[in-house]
Order: C-alpha cells, then structure tokens, then sequence
C-alpha cells in the first residue's frame, strides 16, 4: 500500500470530513501564523494537534511504510491499559480507516496530546540545575528498568522521545519501535537512533533493547550536572552529547575522554565504555560492572540512519525528503518580517529569491526573541552568513508562483547555527554522500633541543696542550713581615695606650657630638644668558619700498649745492 506524501496530508486534516472518527471529526486543527497546520515528524509518522472539547488530541499519520503497524499498535494499546502502573506511558488508539486522503482511506494512532519539552530542549532550558539533570537521568533509567521488568522494551529511547513536563516528570511517546513478547514473531520495526543505540544492535529485538540508551542517557545528564560546558562542547542538535562514532571508537572518542577526567562519572564512562566494545548478548554484564567480552570483530551499525544533508538551493534533493527530518544549509540573502493574520510576526531568512520559490527558514515570535539575542534587534548578523538547521523540511504555497516553498521551521533560537569554512566544506561533501574531509590541524613549531654545554670544561678541553695551562706562572714573592713592634710617636716616645672602653658600643658620652658644620658649598652656576626672541622673518612676497620723490624746493637746493 502506498502511503499519502506530507502535502497530500496537509491538505486532508484541514477538512473534518477527512476523519471517520467522530471525536476528529468535531476537532479544531492547530495551525501555525502562517496558517499552516502545527506538525511534528517522528518515526513513520507525522503528528498533528488538534483540539477536541477543551481537550488536546495527537494524531499519528502514516508516512512510511511499517512492519505490521495495526498488530502492533493493538497489542501495543492492549499492553499500555493492562499496565496502569507505567505512568511514563500514554494510551493510544489505532484507527485502521481513521482517514480519508483523495479518496482512499488510511491507519492513524488517536492518543492524548502531552505538554512538555523535549528532552534535549529541557537539557539546554536546566544546564545550570544539575539535581533536577540528575533526577530526570534517574527517571528515564527507572522507566527502562519498569519497561523490562514488565517484559517490554520501548525500542527507540532517544531525545525525541521523551517529554519532560513542568514536574519533571518523564512521559515516553512514539511505539512504533515497541518490543512485547506478542511481537517477537514480526521482528524489529526499526533499529532506533544510531546517537544512542549499541553500534552492533542492527535488528536485534528482545527485551533488553532500551539497556544501553538508557545507560547513555543517564550518564549524559550526570555528565551535564558536574560540567555544563560539554553541552556546547559535544551538543549538535541531533544528540545529547554521544555520537554513533563515539560508540564505535570509544578508545579514540574525545568525549570519552573528556568524561574519564570528572571523578564522579569516571567509573560509569568505563563500564558504558566496556558496554560499547562488548556483544549485544554481554552488554547487560559490562554495564553491571563485570568483565565482558571485547568483541573486535562486531559489526559496526551502517549509516544510513544518519540525517539527511541538503544545500538549500538543490530544489530536487529538498522535495525528495519533504517530511523527514534534515539538516538544510545556505548562505542568509535576505530577511524579512511579516505580520502573522492571527497575529504575531513571521521572519523569513530568504536563501534567494522568494519571489521564485527559493527555500526559507521559518521563525515565529519566540524563536526570533532568541535569535535577536544573538545577532542583533534586525537580525543584522545574519545577513550574508552561512547558516544550517536542522527540522521537519515542509512546504507552504506562495503568492509570488505556482510553486510551492520549501521551508524549516526554527523553533528555538539555538537551533540556527552559523556554519564556518571548514563546516561548510564538511556539510557540502555530506550532502554528495561523500566522507567529510578531516578537520585541519595548525601545524606544530618544532624547536630543536639542544644538550647543555660545560663551557668551562669545553675550555679545558680545548686548551689542556697549551704550556701556560701545563706550567703556570709562579706568583711574586712577598717581603718578610716586620716583627711586632709598638707603635711610636712622631715624637719618639711610645704612643700612649688608650683603654678600651668599659662597654660595648661605646656610650654616646665617650664620642661628643661635632660642635662645627662642615662649611657650606658657596659656589653656585652663573646665570643663564637671557636670549632675546628672534625678529620674525620678514614677509618675501612683501613689494619693494617705492622711494619719496624729493619737491621741487628740495631739488634746487641739491643743484646749487652741487654746483
């Protein structure tokens, strides 16, 4: 059977006709201020929200092909209402024909919407609270260990799948992946999320799948509550702060290394360590603290579960995964604010031309407080920046062409991240399926090292044939002493003996002060000639004087006395 494509079921849950159901069919639909319907994408499904009589209701529709979804969703529905006393569990309904989508009807899941965060979001929201980090590490270990006891297993615990309320307290969505011994005949459904799954899992599926994802989960928070800093350190919107890569090669994984130095966790890095390198069958005995087998010949998980990466202008490659979760890439061209019609402001991070369809991230009033804390009121930081998101890649109809447009939605702030040279050249070379070049390396000053050098033995070494080393010249003889004799007078008589004073120092009586200054230095250096300012120099461009012409008496005067 061929499932309906994300915009065949955006167009269908706007029309309540769509729905068999008659609680569904009275539902009001949340939209977004785009007017677009509010979904999340998880699994095989994507989930919509709808509000029935002042009550919240999810609706899980079928995207993806799964292994015997409606055998398993009625012993999944069974299983949640025998066992009460998972409170971390939440009822679900399967509706077989629950909806109809251009003429043909399809399986929904029909559960109670829950409020809460996400746990990677909570994380980031209490980095700084580390016994509420503690706590809801502890929780999800102790809702895996109930699951187990109760001979089940969730089968995907990862971020996505587990919601935090107000309380604090763990509530786990999504059971496509669900293991029950009533299953076992259908095989596993999924392998899970390769950020938290053992790298041999592959379709490994009995009722210890959850072990190692919770062990991860819960030394992460542990991790978080002693040093925050791992967080921006490790943290890439995918994750919590373990990577597939680091499970493979533990013996080589920064993070590992960096948790064996907190003394708190060191002991459980070691024992998950273990876990990593051991067989599926053993992992429950390296995480016990026992000594497990290191199987070097396991298959490591393939990647094929990693997110998709798409540069944002290649349309082909975007409408190809148009409702799965990605991680699109793109230089910021141009920004744009609009105001919402149910109000609101919509801001649009154009990669091109809108006015042509281009591709667009999407965020909304919360999102963009976030991001104006970190590029400014307008955004201005942003403009002309590489950037990369990752989330549901959707559509929304345009007024500018006939296309549709393709679009992530931003919905926290921290989910924009500035993409450097060496990132995009990584991110480029993932969206080819190739294997991103390693990061680049300073290179390392090498200082040659030099032995220390005995320069007085050097010296003697080099000069020890010389004959003023060998035969050093004898020093002068000194005259004889003259015999201790007394002192004598100028006068010729013996110079008279003073006594020695009666204490040690003498008192100040004995030496009376000086009753004479030492004359005065009279001399003093002459004056400094005063120097007159210099005339300032007369003007060169000045006109030379015109002589007086003497009157005509004058003249006269001068001719006699001339002649």
């Amino acid at each position: 059977m061929t499932l309906p494509s994300m915009d065949a079921y955006q167009q269908a849950v706007q029309l309540k006709q769509s729905f068999t159901d008659p609680v569904l069919s009275r539902g009001k639909l949340e939209r977004t201020p785009l007017m677009t319907p509010v979904v999340a994408s998880g699994g095989f499904a994507l989930t919509y929200l709808f509000a029935v009589d002042g009550q919240k209701v999810a609706v899980r529709c079928f995207h993806k092909q799964g292994n015997h979804l409606e055998e398993r969703y009625n012993q999944v529905s069974r299983f949640v209402r025998v066992h009460s006393e998972l409170p971390f569990l939440i009822p679900v309904d399967y509706l077989p024909h629950g909806i109809e989508v251009e003429g043909a009807r399809y399986p929904v899941v029909k559960m109670p919407w829950v409020d809460g965060f996400q746990l990677d979001h909570w994380v980031e929201d209490h980095l700084r609270e580390p016994a509420a980090l503690t706590t809801v590490g502890r929780e999800v270990s102790k809702a895996a260990t109930q699951l187990r006891a109760a001979g089940a297993a969730h089968g995907d615990l990862q971020h996505g799948n587990i919601l935090i309320d107000d309380d604090n307290a763990v509530r786990l969505i999504d059971y496509d992946g669900m293991y029950l011994p009533e299953l076992r005949r259908y095989g596993a459904a999924e392998q899970g999320h390769r950020n938290y799954q053992h790298p041999s899992r592959q379709d490994s599926y009995n009722v210890g799948l959850d072990e190692f994802a919770a062990a991860t989960i819960e030394l992460s928070l542990d991790a978080l509550a002693h040093d925050p800093s791992l967080w921006d350190r490790f943290h890439n919107e995918d994750n919590l702060l373990f990577t597939a890569r680091d499970f493979a090669e533990p013996d080589t994984s920064n993070l590992f290394f960096a948790l064996s130095t907190i003394p708190p966790v060191a002991e459980a890095v070691t024992r998950l360590r273990r876990a990593c390198l051991a067989p599926m069958p053993e992992i429950t005995l390296a995480l016990s603290g026992g000594t497990a087998t290191e199987d070097h010949d396991r298959v490591v998980q393939a990647a094929p579960n990693e997110l998709v990466c798409i540069e944002a202008d290649d349309r082909k490659k975007l409408f190809q995964h148009i409702g799965d979760k990605v991680t699109v890439f793109g230089q910021i061209e141009s920004i744009k604010r609009n105001r919402a019609m149910r109000g609101g402001t919509i801001t649009l991070l154009n990669t091109g031309d809108y006015r042509k369809a281009a591709f667009v991230f999407i965020s909304y009033d919360e999102a963009r407080s976030h991001l104006e804390d970190r590029f400014g009121p307008n955004l201005e930081g942003l403009d002309g920046s590489w950037v990369s998101v990752t989330g549901l890649l959707a559509t929304y109809p345009t007024r500018w062409c006939d296309d549709h447009t393709p679009q992530v939605e931003i919905s926290r702030g921290s989910e924009l991240r500035t993409v450097s040279g060496e990132e995009l050249i990584a991110l480029r070379a993932r969206s080819r399926g190739e294997e991103p070049p390693a990061p680049s390396k300073s290179p390392v000053k090498r200082v040659r090292a030099f032995p220390p050098i005995d320069f007085q033995a050097r010296l003697k070494e080099l000069y020890a044939d010389s004959p003023a080393v060998q035969s050093p010249r004898p020093a002068p003889a000194r005259p004889a002493a003259a015999p201790n004799t007394p002192a004598t007078h100028p006068s010729g008589s013996p110079r008279p003996s003073v006594p020695p004073p009666t204490s040690y120092p003498p008192s100040v009586a004995s030496h009376p002060p000086r009753t004479q200054s030492p004359p005065a230095n009279t001399w003093a250096p002459p004056p400094a000639p005063v120097r007159q300012p210099a005339p300032p120099p007369g003007n060169p461009w000045a006109p030379p004087r015109v002589p007086v012409r003497p009157s005509w008496g004058v003249r006269l005067r001068r001719w006699f006395q001339g002649r």
